[in-house]
């Protein structure tokens, strides 16, 4: 899965199928999860771990499952790009697939997939039929054969023949497993397609894990013009007290006149604030070539990727020369590969571990990570029928309907006194603000929290409560936002974050 992650970022894959994904009801979707990919299943139906096909679709895709698609181990997808509707089929015919029912269930509903020029058909996966010659259109086999397996075979080759598909690989093994002293090589994975214009290439890249099929690249006409949100991060993580001393030894932290009103005054405070905070060194994001954001694993680091390169660079070898040297070079690199993706990934869950007590939160994120699936509001329906191409705009919508459910209240002070024991001007005439208690609580902020709309990061806070001179310029605030009963405008403000319930995405 790991593997499979890092394939997807360094190619930029929108779609993934997966055929024989081993999945039954004792593993829950986030276990397999990818970021920023929705997942569908067609699990064997024996619920033994063999078997199977999974279909990975990115979240900026509009995807729907086709249920009338009741192939055995196989699924199909609806998927529309901008004004482009296509249909993806992960197909998995297993070689125990013997059953003449099976078959004719599998068969009848290839034959009812549709083919027309509105909707392009892109079929993937291990259709397991080894004795099919893709260049002749045929199945060899003897005259007048009765063997069932060959001429089960040509019944699938007819379905593609009859329906105007056209594969892609052909004069290439797809599977390449060690047999004594020799391999031995067949094409069992293939790709199909309505429409030659729509696959623009497809290229064979090395096996995943210890897999012995080869993965497939395909390149599909399709322009996706989503918007992604971009941005650029400060490394919090690199500042220390040292920094922070170092940076506001210049500041001088009073405040301008005496006379300043609480927005004044907390304007001047976070002026200064923001210039330490933009002195913090900037990390620029790897993204995507739409512009999103990778998620990269924690544990992922310029070894594993050197060590990547090998292993497809040998694999890529023998494609050009396939003998033996060849193919143990090659599986020699696919294990020293994985070997040292499974020491970084136990390295960083002992990290994690260790650092339990000092801060919490990488490891239960961690742990979340894989019990939990988390969905995110992806598009919304408008008041026209359409739906929201982008997330700002998904954010727009949402804003206005959450600012809509709420009762707009007069500007100034609650019609009402929150403390009905006293009056509220003595109360707030007899409210003090001390110096240790603000450091002490300044000090005591949690640094691994994020900042708030204010955009003041609690780190920056906890290291400057050693300052007396800031911390008596917060006294100072806190002492004004008392006497006039008065808060900033930006203390009353919240990033809301939108919460995918369960149900429809709509």
């Amino acid at each position: 899965m790991t593997e499979l992650m890092v394939l997807s970022e360094t190619h930029d894959v929108q779609i993934i199928c997966v055929t024989e994904s081993w999945l039954n009801s004792d593993i829950v979707d986030a276990e397999v999860s990818i970021p920023n990919f929705n997942l569908f299943r067609a699990d064997r139906p024996n619920d033994t771990r063999f078997g199977g096909s999974a279909i990975f679709v990115h979240k900026a895709l509009r995807v729907e499952r086709l249920d009338w698609f009741t192939g055995l181990e196989s699924l199909a997808v609806n998927i529309v790009i901008d004004s482009v509707r296509f249909n993806v089929v992960c197909l998995y015919r297993s070689t125990s697939l013997v059953d003449t029912k099976d078959n004719a269930g599998l068969l009848g509903a290839l034959e009812r997939l549709p083919v027309n020029a509105d909707e392009e058909l892109v079929i993937v996966g291990d259709v397991n039929l080894p004795h099919v010659n893709w260049d002749k259109s045929l199945v060899e086999r003897p005259p007048n054969s009765c063997d069932r397996r060959l001429l089960m075979e040509s019944e699938f080759l007819n379905v593609f023949t009859r329906k105007g598909l056209k594969w892609y690989v052909t004069g290439s093994s797809t599977r390449v497993r060690k047999v004594g002293d020799t391999t031995q090589c067949s094409l069992l994975d293939q790709v199909f397609c309505n429409n030659d214009c729509f696959v623009n290439n497809v290229d064979i890249l090395a096996p995943l894990g210890k897999s012995d099929h080869v993965s497939l690249l395909v390149e599909l006409k399709v322009k996706n013009n989503v918007e992604f949100l971009t941005s650029k991060k400060k490394s919090w993580y690199k500042v220390d007290q040292d920094f922070v001393n170092t940076q506001s030894s210049d500041i001088s932290w009073g405040y301008s006149r005496e006379d300043l009103q609480v927005e004044e005054m907390w304007e001047e405070l976070h002026l200064k604030l923001s210039v330490i905070s933009d002195r913090v060194p900037t990390t620029h994001l790897k993204t995507t070539k739409g512009g999103e954001i990778l998620q990269r694993l924690p544990w992922d680091c310029s070894s594993l990727v050197r060590k990547r390169k090998c292993k497809d660079r040998a694999w890529k070898d023998f494609d050009e020369d396939p003998t033996m040297v060849m193919f143990n070079a090659a599986e020699y690199e696919q294990r020293m590969y994985q070997n040292a993706e499974i020491k970084a990934k136990i390295k960083y869950e002992n990290k994690v571990t260790k650092l339990f007590k000092l801060n919490c939160k990488p490891l239960f994120n961690y742990l979340k990570s894989k019990s939990v699936l988390r969905k995110s509001v992806e598009r919304l329906k408008i008041d026209d029928g359409s739906e929201t191409k982008s997330p700002s705009e998904t954010a727009e919508v949402l804003a206005d309907f959450f600012q809509s459910v709420f009762k707009p209240e007069p500007f100034g002070p609650l019609p009402q006194n929150c403390y009905t024991e006293c009056n509220n001007d003595y109360f707030w005439s007899k409210f003090m603000v001390h110096p240790e208690s603000v450091a002490k609580i300044l000090g005591s902020l949690d640094i691994s929290k994020a900042m708030g709309p204010d955009g003041v990061h609690p780190r920056l806070l906890r290291y400057l409560s050693e300052n007396s001179s800031f911390v008596d310029a917060v006294v100072l605030l806190f002492s004004a936002c008392a006497s006039e009963q008065y808060i900033p405008e930006v203390w009353k403000t919240a990033t809301v974050v939108a919460l995918h319930k369960r149900g429809g995405s709509t």
